[in-house]
């Protein structure tokens, strides 16, 4: 009985097999091209017969082109037989002639198709040669169409084919600089590290890009247009910011497509009006790396994907407190805890006259009334005696005045009329500071419906990095976006000039800060701030001193090296309190000689 059975399932797996050996021998001897390699000798017979030309029979064997320089081999003309055959400019797909004149430049024969085409130039058949499903298991299908021009670039530069019928990818490296896509994306070392780095994105394989989300096609193709058309619904929880018509996105695909990482030989490069590099302005440098987050720079924005607003860094009232200096340094070295990236060449790559030119754009607007403030540096005078905490003592006329405008934050409109001037001493043991602005009211209480007078000092806690001058950033995750804030109070001066508090008390506060909502006393105040305020024909006069030498939390001074400082006014006639005052953005004290 067993025996009877295993003959029986020997018979079958020996039919199964002979069956499976005729199918291939079957598909060898008919292979898909061979099909269509006879479909196309009978319409070339009948095209020829037709133009009363004589028609020279083509071969029927397996054709290849073998391009040793680009290490390809090329079977499309298999089935593409007609590509460079005049009589076949009519017929049907893929008999048809190569559209447009590019085979008089690019010869089949030197060129091939998947260079341009891209596929897999190897396969005999449709499915595998086209690239297409992936099941295919082939990471570089053939482009569509509309995205053919991105091949272009491979060989052109963008002037040349911007020229020449290439428009597209030409247009896509505009939007590109336009768009302010550098601002978040890295490209040949220059651009943010928001998002990836672009170099080569064009010749990534398909399992670089996440398809999950994608609908249709599983394409590269298909990710780069749904993800410049809705970023976070392919990636979720994408900082991708975009604002683009259906066009632009198929303009910024194939110039995505075009950023190939392969080079090809020299004398495959056409390279005919790359002449000398035109060197961007202002503006076109600030299109390319601010833009995306800043717009128009007229008005703080709040943004749904940073979680954070804005500033408004072209707006009059801030181009005249926020000095030249200050603008240069938080380009170059970023600002910790935001988007902010560092632009300097070791960062995002820009040069110190690119971001010169970028700074001059910002405040080509910048109101008159900044005066010598746009230098934004403030030098400390050295004296060898003791440094006076009277506010009226002539010894402070021998430190040069800087003039601070300052703007108001929570008040509108803004007059731009607020500034505050400043002199600073030192000696070998302390650094002082007189600051002075114009103040009708003499507001020394604070009450329900009463406010004081105030002004505030700011520094940094390390002074390699600014961070906001808005009280600092971090919120205490990061030591780096401490700040030291000396704040004196009009209150609490009048309290101890009538004895009402305890005699030696300073007015002055030390505080620490990493945002708002985050203001405290200083732990360690072994290094007290003295201070010392006077009211006097409608001026406040308001001098602070501290050892030269500080401790951990402390502003950090030295000899020399410029030391970030902002400065805050509150004006008790204005109801200034809290977070509503008058601010200056930083300067920078240097102790000189």
């Amino acid at each position: 009985m067993y025996r009877k059975f295993y003959l029986t399932l020997t018979l079958i797996s020996a039919l199964v097999v002979l069956a499976f050996a005729l199918l291939a021998a079957y598909r060898e001897a008919t292979p898909e091209w061979k099909t269509y390699r006879s479909e196309y000798r009978k319409l070339f017979i009948e095209k020829a017969e037709a133009a009363g030309k004589e028609a020279v029979l083509p071969d029927m064997d397996i054709q290849q082109i073998y391009l040793p320089e680009l290490q390809r081999v090329d079977r499309c003309t298999n089935c593409h037989a007609g590509v460079d055959n005049p009589l076949m400019a009519d017929a049907e797909i893929p008999y048809r002639q190569h559209s447009g004149d590019y085979l008089q430049n690019h010869p089949v024969e030197r060129f091939g198709c998947t260079v341009c085409h891209q596929g897999q130039g190897r396969a005999t058949n449709k499915k595998e040669a086209h690239g297409e499903g992936r099941d295919t298991h082939w990471d570089y299908p053939i482009i569509p169409l509309k995205y053919i021009q991105s091949s272009c670039a491979v060989c052109h530069d963008l002037d040349m084919l911007e020229r020449s019928g290439a428009d597209k990818v030409a247009e896509g490296a505009r939007l590109f600089r336009q768009k302010g896509c550098k601002g978040c994306h890295k490209l040949n070392g220059v651009g943010g590290v928001l998002g990836k780095y672009l170099d080569g994105v064009g010749s990534q394989p398909i399992a670089y890009f996440p398809m999950k989300y994608i609908k249709g096609e599983k394409t590269v193709y298909s990710w780069l247009r749904q993800h410049f058309e809705d970023p976070r619904s392919i990636v979720p929880g994408s900082l991708m910011k975009v604002n683009l018509t259906a066009g632009e996105a198929d303009l910024l695909t194939t110039y995505m497509l075009s950023l190939r990482s392969e080079e090809m030989p020299a004398r495959y490069r056409r390279i005919r009006h790359a002449g000398a590099e035109e060197t961007p302005d202002g503006e076109s440098l600030y299109r390319m790396y601010c833009i995306a987050c800043h717009t128009t720079g007229k008005k703080s924005v709040y943004d749904s994907i940073f979680k954070r607003t804005i500033p408004a860094i072209m707006d009059p009232a801030f181009l005249r407190t926020a000095n030249d200096l200050f603008l240069k340094r938080v380009i170059k070295e970023g600002r910790t805890g935001t988007p902010m990236t560092a632009w300097k060449a070791g960062g995002a790559g820009l040069t110190d006259e690119e971001i010169n030119r970028i700074i001059s754009y910002i405040t080509r607007d910048r109101p008159a009334s900044a005066g010598q403030a746009a230098r934004g540096i403030i030098t400390a005078k050295r004296i060898t005696g003791d440094i006076p905490l009277q506010p009226a003592d002539a010894l402070w006329r021998r430190a040069q005045e800087f003039t601070v405008p300052l703007m108001l934050v929570g008040q509108a409109p803004d007059p731009m009329d607020r500034l505050v001037r400043v002199r600073a001493l030192y000696n070998d043991r302390d650094i002082a500071f007189l600051v002075e602005w114009e103040d009708e009211t003499r507001d020394v209480s604070l009450g329900v419906n009463t406010f004081r007078d105030g002004v505030a000092l700011q520094f940094p806690v390390q002074n390699t990095v600014e961070p906001s001058f808005r009280m600092g950033q971090g919120k205490g995750r990061d030591s780096r976006g401490m700040v030291n804030i000396w704040f004196w109070k009009a209150d609490v001066q009048e309290s101890l000039d009538r004895g009402g508090r305890k005699a030696g008390l300073s007015p002055v506060e030390n505080l620490t800060a990493t945002g708002f909502g985050t203001l405290k006393l200083k732990e360690d105040a072994s290094v007290p701030v003295y201070g010392r305020g006077q009211w006097l024909n409608g001026r406040w006069r308001v001098v602070f001193r501290r050892a030269f030498s500080g401790h951990e939390g402390d502003a950090v001074f030295t000899a020399g090296v410029l030391t970030p400082v902002s400065f805050a006014v509150w004006d008790g006639a204005e109801e200034n309190v809290d977070g509503k005052k008058a601010v200056s953005a930083w300067y920078y004290i240097v102790p000189g000689r």
